[in-house]
């Protein structure tokens, strides 16, 4: 039994090293640092004590956080969106779903959002790993605990940030979202919305522009073919000229304004090859224009 836990305990860490090395370098980086500026984090714990603690210490350490606060994983599900939050705390014992249960709903979404879980116990330490926890933290949770999940997840933000899209929705919820999660942007009923890989939408809030949309998207993989549509290139299928519409995975179309089919030729073929490093054949990429 002994000699099957080790082997598990080195196979989870090979199949997390990676993770592992970031994680101790980022840590070194932040700590020690307040965090000056908001960051979003959901609380799921359905123990009032432990609940008011964990809240305590994270607003004492981030003064700016917007701490979101759960009783039950279900009640989290239910308010959950990928993106939203920028660190996730699961208590794993609670009635109905626990943390792991919650963990791995996350999960699912391809949502790779921090998570640290909070615990009486160490039974559940290997199952964690599964679900690449940044912590596993016993109670009662102390500062140095937080500290160390919080700066975690800050430098985790800085660096998605450098490949994603900052946008409040119109529930006034800040989100960032990854440049490969977007399919396409439009403009409907004056807002824009945000298309995903995964089949959902983000609103986004009325101030923001189509144009300011664009700007921010500082990526090749981006382009605008209308002025109401920015497609994500790596997300195209079928290409109507006649029709001068572009069919996007998974799902919707966009239209392309008359005029700049050759644009969309010529940005397709620089992104594939920023993509492979020079060393790809545009011609066969089965994208051609009808």
């Amino acid at each position: 039994m002994c000699l099957t836990k080790f082997f598990v305990c080195v196979l989870t860490f090979y199949l997390n090293v990676d993770i592992l090395i970031k994680y101790l370098y980022i840590s070194q980086c932040f700590r020690g640092e307040r965090l000056s500026r908001q960051i979003n984090v959901a609380v799921c714990e359905d123990t009032k004590k432990d609940k008011d603690l964990l809240v305590s210490l994270i607003k004492e350490l981030a003064p700016a956080a917007n701490v979101c606060v759960f009783d039950s994983g279900e009640a989290f599900l239910d308010a959950y969106k990928k993106g939203i939050y920028h660190l996730v705390y699961l208590d794993v014992y609670m009635s109905c779903m626990t943390g792991m249960d919650v963990a791995k709903a996350i999960r699912e979404k391809h949502d790779d959002v921090p998570i640290a879980f909070t615990t009486t116990s160490r039974e559940h330490s290997l199952e964690a790993n599964r679900f690449r926890s940044v912590h596993y933290i016993e109670k009662p949770v102390t500062a140095d605990a937080i500290a160390h999940t919080m700066t975690i997840a800050e430098a985790v933000r800085q660096h998605k940030e450098k490949e994603s899209l900052n946008v409040t929705d119109n529930n006034r919820r800040n989100i960032d979202i990854a440049y490969c999660d977007i399919s396409y942007i439009d403009v409907s009923d004056h807002r824009c919305v945000v298309h995903l890989e995964d089949g959902g939408e983000v609103v986004v809030r009325t101030a923001t522009t189509i144009g300011e949309l664009d700007a921010a998207l500082s990526d090749s993989r981006f382009f605008r073919c209308h002025r109401s549509y920015i497609i994500n290139l790596d997300h195209v299928g079928q290409v109507d000229r006649e029709l001068s519409i572009i069919s996007m995975y998974p799902q919707g179309i966009a239209y392309v304004r008359r005029g700049m089919f050759k644009n969309y030729k010529n940005a397709l073929k620089l992104w594939l090859l920023e993509k492979a490093g020079n060393n790809y054949d545009v011609g066969e990429t089965g994208r051609d224009l009808k």
